[in-house]
């Protein structure tokens, strides 16, 4: 009886731990599914190594078509022209696209081609006769989650070269990539406590109304603190008194950081377009957050309800 008891037992264990070891396999395939089907499928993303103060020759560039698809590679692909004037040939021209984040970037190679109406178009630029097109298709799945300013890095040759930040932000979430405009609603309890201070400055070069959207432009930052690293949030008051907070896309302002004379303020632009819901009739004041910190001076914006 005690035989047939401890055999029992011995299976018994010996099924538990191969069910254990069978369910710890599937657990490490299932946090590895992502990068083993980008591997497989050669759609693994390459980390960037463009130094993104890289010095060079400015770069003329239009973006015609940027599509999203919602497969399961998250395929982003984007078609336009781009080019850094030169008057030598390019037969080993590079063109990248590189998405960049604080703490990442990544690049995508581009496929190239001609578009000799560019010559005509800019016909007192040196442009380059061939393969100033270009086409690109990537998958996102592999991007880490957070927002990315995208730049082009143009190579025509030893003597021209140079590297653009597009002020183009986008935001890559479990869903995929998309570009982010701003202007989302964000709840109240994110800035419960928040404190006023004279340290925020700000400006607000355009606020109008256009396509439904209440569309805000400006810049604004902490004065001695990089701006790279924190977001702007609106708080805007109704005239009913009633608060509500907004997302806002941040910007790279060249002027203003020259302005002031320090590279932390680089990227103290800041752009959203906002659903009219946040805004009533009369007069809406509007203050800006950064971090704990809210504007002791705010800006205020009149809406008469009138059709655009």
């Amino acid at each position: 009886m005690n035989c047939w008891s401890n055999l029992n037992n011995m299976k018994f264990f010996k099924n538990k731990w191969s069910a254990f070891i069978i369910l710890l396999i599937w657990i490490i395939l299932f946090i590895n599914l992502t990068p083993i089907i980008l591997f497989v499928t050669g759609q693994n993303l390459q980390k960037s190594t463009v130094p993104l103060d890289l010095p060079g020759d400015q770069v003329f560039h239009a973006i015609d078509n940027l599509s999203y698809y919602g497969n399961l590679f998250q395929t982003v692909t984007l078609d336009g022209w781009v080019f850094v004037e030169t008057k030598k040939d390019n037969p080993e021209k590079l063109v990248k696209l590189i998405f960049a984040s604080d703490n990442v970037a990544y690049e995508i190679p581009t496929n190239l081609h001609s578009r000799r109406g560019l010559v005509n178009v800019f016909s007192e630029k040196d442009v380059p006769e061939e393969r100033t097109g270009f086409s690109a298709s990537f998958s996102s799945l592999g991007m880490k989650n957070g927002y990315y300013f995208l730049y082009f890095y143009v190579y025509e040759n030893e003597d021209n070269f140079g590297l653009l930040n597009t002020n183009r932000e986008f935001r890559k979430h479990n869903r995929g990539l998309e570009e982010y405009f701003g202007g989302e609603l964000v709840k109240n309890e994110k800035f419960s406590k928040v404190s006023n201070t004279g340290q925020l400055l700000f400006d607000v070069n355009s606020c109008e109304i256009k396509n439904g959207y209440l569309n805000i432009y400006g810049w604004a930052f902490l004065q001695g603190v990089g701006s790279a690293k924190n977001r702007i949030f609106l708080e805007i008051q109704k005239p009913d008194s009633s608060v509500s907070y907004y997302s806002t896309k941040r910007m790279l302002r060249e002027d203003v950081s020259e302005f002031f004379g320090d590279n932390r303020y680089l990227q103290s632009g800041f752009s959203a377009r906002i659903s009219l819901d946040a805004i009533g009739e009369g007069d809406n004041i509007i203050r800006f957050i950064i971090g704990g910190n809210r504007s002791n001076g705010s800006y205020e914006f009149n809406w008469a309800n009138i059709a655009d």
